[in-house]
């Protein structure tokens, strides 16, 4: 007999089981946010000539889509979490076992994806928000690197959901764990 809250249940476990990938991620967006921004903001100080206006304009690209480093970093997280989401299925034991808890499949899976999807999701935002408070705690307006912010992070997630997609069907499909991340 199953409960009604399994859902619930398993993705926690699930997100437990994903603390190595939720740290990972965590510290790639900071360094990439937080202390990135920290940095080219202190390297424009140094520059002068700059007001603050015209650094936050200057910072607010970082955070957006012009910044080359974040595709990178969505692709890597994509292939991270569709490959530990989804790993079990090329284990003979993981499998019979996942396979023989008195759940459905659909629910098995629903809870495995939400929990690859959401992760991603909220360490960009909490990233995020520390980047904008970094650039309030300097003095510098942050209206434009919030739009630009919230903007990137629009269009990331929905390149990340892409890829993390394609990233799951590659794990489901091949046999075999190295094909499926290549």
């Amino acid at each position: 007999m199953t409960s009604k809250n399994l859902f619930f249940r398993l993705t926690v476990e699930e997100m437990r089981r994903r603390l190595w990938a939720e740290a990972l991620t965590f510290l790639l967006l900071f360094f990439t946010f937080p202390v990135g921004i920290a940095m080219e903001i202190s390297s424009m100080k140094t520059r002068g000539g700059l007001t603050a206006g015209e650094i936050g304009s200057n910072v607010a690209r970082w955070c957006s889509v012009r910044n080359p480093m974040l595709v990178v970093i969505v692709a890597v997280l994509s292939v991270i979490f569709a490959a530990a989401g989804f790993s079990y299925l090329h284990s003979r034991q993981k499998t019979d076992f996942y396979h023989s808890l008195p759940i459905t499949r659909e629910i098995l899976f629903f809870s495995r994806a939400a929990v690859g999807i959401f992760i991603p999701f909220v360490i960009w935002l909490i990233n995020l928000l520390l980047a904008l408070a970094v650039l309030a705690v300097n003095g510098i307006p942050v209206g434009a690197a919030t739009a630009a912010g919230f903007n990137g992070l629009a269009f990331f997630f929905v390149h990340y959901l892409l890829l993390y997609s394609v990233g799951v069907l590659a794990m489901i499909v091949t046999g075999n764990q190295i094909i499926g991340i290549l």
